[in-house]
């Protein structure tokens, strides 16, 4: 194992004048848009997160529970390789390793957030998608080239939001679902919610296993012989809970849980002689709650999760051995809190100013001793809408032990000369900070690592089509974007 520091330059391109232009677009007095500047706010539904707030200058796709209900049976990854073209690596068969990968950045640098939290591992800082249920969110937002000053760090090629969100006229109601395929495939799910129209509780659980010995030629041996595909059994099982409560039509409680444990043997690569007696169990339990309440000009949200994570990577030499030749545990834990106020100055302006601060710790056997940090960030945004025009700007500082990224912004503006055309312009900064294995792995870590850091400059325009007297909808939109990427982590 090593780290290595890649410099990698770009050219600068005329984006970032077309950007510094679309800002200065004079709006149109005549146009009418609604306006999400609202005084008096009667519900606290209409609070969005901050990631979700000053959003109108950033390319965002949304996954909604229609199209989530067509892939209830498939993990994450194999919803986002059907209904998307981000591109997915997957290490082998049904449960295996499936890591995201698009406009051109690797899985570290794309952030997987579950209600606002970011889910990725701590050791590798990637997110394995196999571990996510497509049936656990209801509302997917895939952000393409995030801005790390409202998202925080790994967002260069982008981040996937995973929602949960409250169906407060929906009434109680229960399905069961079964599947069953090829090499002794089998699913088994359940969802249910009930409650009233203050008070909701949801469940859904998720139980799979597959042997998965199919036969395979392997080309990499000689004579191409035809082989069984041994030692690949998966099981997989998931847990998630969420609490929905409406204190007053201005206060809104929410909490969740989710448990996932997977045991997957691991078989050998193709070419491999000899039986492989390794595998691989992953257990995580998260949990969150938040508080959101709704004054006459301005909003406050308080949120806090725990996640721990615990792997367990054995391998024997034959099935007989009573000891492991190789027996590594890893174990992670993150607290993390957030505090954001709102206000609403007048019909054009609004502004964030927010708090983060999180504790982690990782214990592994090949650091030298149990690894601590914490991390605190301090997060500004502001808004001005005027008419068709939408201006943007966030800033975010964090700091950490040992090294501390520079000031993070974002500025971006949404256009619409048309009800139904729009032109948008970005620009923000991005970094990542190192994983703790890039810290703390010994032999070759180095706590004093620098965090990698770049920035993207972006432009769009679309248009919007309608059908059938306003009924169903499309959008035909172009995006150019422009990267760069200093300081890149290798382990």
């Amino acid at each position: 194992m090593h780290i290595m520091i890649l410099q990698t330059i770009f050219r600068i391109t005329p984006l970032i004048a077309f950007l510094a232009a679309g800002l200065l677009i004079p709006s149109h007095a005549g146009g009418q848009q609604f306006s999400k500047k609202v005084h008096k706010l009667p519900e606290v539904e209409v609070v969005a997160k901050r990631n979700q707030y000053y959003t109108e200058d950033q390319k965002i796709t949304v996954l909604d529970s229609t199209l989530l209900q067509n892939h209830e049976s498939n993990d994450l990854g194999e919803l986002l390789s059907a209904a998307t073209p981000i591109y997915i690596k997957s290490y082998g068969a049904k449960g295996s390793v499936a890591v995201p990968n698009f406009r051109g950045s690797s899985a570290q640098q794309t952030s997987v957030n579950w209600n606002g939290f970011p889910i990725n591992s701590m050791t590798l800082g990637q997110c394995d998608l196999s571990l996510s249920p497509a049936e656990f969110t209801d509302k997917l937002f895939i952000t393409h080239s995030a801005p790390a000053s409202l998202y925080g760090s790994g967002t260069f090629g982008g981040t996937l939001s995973m929602e949960n969100t409250p169906q407060w006229n929906q009434p109680g109601k229960l399905s069961l679902s079964t599947e069953l395929g090829s090499w002794n495939s089998q699913r088994y799910s359940l969802k249910g919610q009930t409650g009233t129209d203050r008070f909701q509780y949801r469940l859904s659980g998720v139980y799979q296993k597959a042997q998965n010995d199919f036969q395979y030629r392997d080309y990499q041996q000689y004579g191409q012989p035809l082989e069984k595909r041994r030692n690949n059994a998966v099981q997989n099982i998931g847990l998630m809970q969420n609490v929905f409560f409406k204190h007053t039509a201005r206060s809104q409680f929410e909490a969740g849980l989710w448990y996932q444990n997977r045991n997957k043997e691991l078989p050998n690569i193709m070419g491999a002689t000899g039986q492989s007696y390794a595998s691989q169990k992953d257990s995580s339990l998260r949990a969150y709650a938040g508080w959101k309440g709704v004054f006459d000009q301005s909003a406050l949200q308080v949120r806090t999760a725990f996640f721990y994570h615990h792997q367990l990577y054995k391998e024997k030499e034959s099935l007989q051995d009573e000891k492991y030749m190789i027996y590594s545990p890893i174990t992670t834990q993150k607290w993390m809190n957030e505090l954001n106020y709102r206000h609403y100055l007048n019909q054009q302006i609004t502004f964030d100013l927010g708090v983060q601060y999180s504790r982690v710790q990782a214990d592994v056997d090949a650091y030298s001793q149990r690894a601590k940090e914490y991390r605190a960030s301090l997060i500004g945004a502001f808004q001005y809408e005027q008419s068709n025009l939408t201006t943007n700007l966030s800033v975010r500082q964090q700091f950490n032990p040992y090294t501390n990224p520079a000031p993070q912004f974002s500025l971006g503006a949404n256009y619409r000369p048309m009800k139904k055309l729009f032109l948008r312009s970005h620009f923000s900064t991005k970094y990542r900070m190192p994983t703790m294995n890039d810290k703390y792995w010994q032999p070759g870590g180095n706590k004093n690592l620098r965090p990698e850091h770049g920035w993207t400059a972006e432009v769009g325009a679309g248009y919007t089509f309608d059908y059938n007297s306003h009924r169903a909808q499309s959008t035909l939109e172009m995006t150019a974007s422009q990267p760069k990427t200093q300081d890149m982590i290798e382990w």
